[in-house]
């Protein structure tokens, strides 16, 4: 429409008048909805979560390194500022074997290899999300223990179980 000489006059200072008056009524506009979206006061209610972090705050060492699911680990990183191993907002080749390593937790692998496992990440404590680790779905075979139990299957050369 700005460059569109049939609606917008062709004399470049009218122009410029009309596109500048555009902008600012745009501007107003942007300015409100932004000054109403930050209006809106919402929380973000984890109780379980904030308790944890409150007992990461007062008992672990500022060095401790943590692992688990990555959603909690976002939020673990942002709350008490202790370094995690495995983080949902950065994407790389080592990260997701990383995280392949740290989902051990949820599998069906025995005690010591997944001990084994984290501590080569230097992890101390390993978080365990009580959701990821019942076969409670909606569809069976999707729950983290499944999948992991099913992917060990195949690691093993044994034939899937779907």
């Amino acid at each position: 429409l700005v460059a569109n000489n049939f609606i917008l006059p062709q004399n470049q200072k009218s122009r410029s008048i009309i596109i500048f008056l555009l902008l600012g009524a745009m501007a107003v506009s942007g300015a409100a909805s932004i000054k109403k979206q930050l209006e809106v006061t919402g929380e973000y209610n984890n109780p379980e979560q904030e308790k944890l972090f409150h007992w990461i705050v007062k008992m672990t060492p500022r060095d401790a390194v943590f692992a688990g699911p990555m959603p909690v680990m976002a939020n673990l990183r942002l709350s008490t500022g202790r370094r995690i191993v495995n983080h949902p907002h950065y994407e790389d080749a080592e990260l997701r074997h990383t995280t392949k390593i740290v989902y051990k937790l949820f599998s069906r692998k025995p005690g010591e290899e997944v001990y084994e496992s984290l501590r080569s990440l230097g992890v101390r404590y390993a978080i365990l999300d009580k959701h990821w680790c019942t076969a409670t779905r909606p569809v069976p075979g999707c729950s983290i223990p499944e999948i992991l139990g099913q992917r060990g299957h195949r690691e093993r050369g044994e034939t899937d179980i779907l």
